[in-house]
Order: structure tokens, then sequence, then C-alpha cells
């Protein structure tokens, strides 16, 4: 039976295999659903010599491969966690998203918050976006420069002990909606080193910011959490929700 492409990407998550929004490199395998023949995407696909197949084949194909360990190069559904390695010492880390939609009058804008115990910045320095890409000793850093894939570095070895947790959100830099955007695709993994988990945020419909994912302190450890929570206000609505002076 068909399923609806939102569904289908949740099945995608919860079997193991690697989701990708974008036609890339490493891209092995495009499933195609009905009435998706005429997709330029799959002309694309088939000129790279990327197999397509049916639902139902991808389906067949997944029920025979176990999926991998969390952690492991997975993916996490919304709402997931995962405990990070090092304790209290994980080092640096990444997270990448990317995203299909691209319109030359609108971005997205990918941010970060440095939050304490009462989910408040600091000083507005704690949040980090494209007009103030670091933090004044670079623990949190965005580097925004390709127009569909912006990547957040985070130094969590020496964040300040008063920084409880890093929300990383997404925000449309005009009129359209997260339903107009489609999915988003995170990419969570340590500095220079391959995927620790993934996951793919696509629920969203009237909303114009989207939280993306969490990184927190838990005990003498850190953590990682999914988001995919959404508001319906703009960028700085959800700064000032953060404490940040917004002028």
């Amino acid at each position: 039976e068909h399923v609806d492409g939102g569904l289908l990407r949740q099945l995608v998550i919860e079997s193991g295999a690697r989701l990708r929004i974008n036609l890339t490199s490493t891209v092995d395998t495009v499933v195609v659903m009905p009435g998706a023949q005429s997709d330029p995407r799959i002309a694309r696909a088939a000129a790279l010599r990327v197999e397509c197949v049916t639902e139902a084949q991808w389906r067949d194909a997944i029920s025979r491969t176990p999926p991998p360990a969390r952690g492991t190069g997975g993916n996490l559904p919304r709402g997931g966690t995962v405990d990070l390695p090092g304790g209290a010492t994980p080092g640096r880390w990444t997270l990448n998203a990317s995203w299909a939609w691209e319109r030359p009058d609108e971005d997205i804008d990918i941010v970060a918050f440095l939050l304490d115990e009462h989910e408040r910045v600091r000083v507005d320095a704690d949040f980090v976006f494209w007009n103030q890409p670091a933090t004044p000793l670079d623990t949190v850093a965005l580097d925004a420069s390709g127009p569909a894939e912006q990547t957040v570095t985070l130094e969590l070895d020496v964040l300040p002990r008063d920084i409880h947790r890093v929300v990383i959100a997404a925000a449309v830099d005009g009129d359209s909606t997260f339903e107009a955007v489609g999915p988003i695709e995170i990419d969570v993994a340590p500095f220079e080193k391959t995927s620790f988990v993934r996951s793919v945020l696509d629920a969203a419909t009237v909303e114009r910011v989207l939280l993306l994912g969490t990184f927190y302190r838990r005990g003498q450890g850190w953590k990682f959490r999914t988001e995919g929570q959404g508001y319906e206000f703009d960028l700085a609505g959800l700064a000032a929700s953060y404490g940040v002076d917004i002028a």
C-alpha cells in the first residue's frame, strides 16, 4: 500500500537506512513513489547510474537488512536522544543542516542559542547567527557559506559550566513557511569524522522557525536530542523567547 512522502521518510529513519534530501554522491538508491516518474530528479538519478526502485521494492529490501546500532551513523527519529561518547570531554562536534529548497529572494538561516539552566542566554553574545557567526571564544561557530547547507561547530569540552544546553534552529528569512521548504536533514558528527547520527525533519506546515536539535548536559556527560518543534513567529520572536535583546 502506498504511503505519503512524510510517512515513507519516517519508515526510512526507523529502518536505519541513511536518508538524503539532496541527490549527492553518497546516494545509492532512489525510491520512486507513484506519480513521481516525471520528476526531473529521476532522470538525473538514472543519468548518474543511481538505482531507482519502487516503494514496494525498497520495503522488501529493508525488511531483510538489520538496522545499524544507534550512534553509528544511524537515524534518530524526532524527539530521539543519544549519549555522546567521551563523557565530560566529548571534544568538538558539528551539526550540519541541509535542504533542497532554494529561492533567490529568501534564505534559510541556521542559528544557535547557548542557554543557562533557566533556558535563557546569559548575554546577547550567546546568540550565534549569520551576523554574529561565533561566540567570543569560538566555542560555538556557524559556517553559513552554502546556499542550501550550513554547519554549526561546537567545542563542548570548553563551554562554560553555566551553559547547560545549545539549541540549534532554522528560520525562514522571508514570508514562506517550512511547508514550502520541505524536509531538512541534520547530520551530527565528531569534528572531521563520519556521521554519528542523522535525522530528517519534515512535519512542519505553517511554521517559520524550526528547532533542529539540542546538545545538552546530562550528569557528567553530554547528550543530543533531535527536536522538530516549530513556531509560527519569526527568528526575532524565537530569539526574544530565549532572552536575546532584539533592538
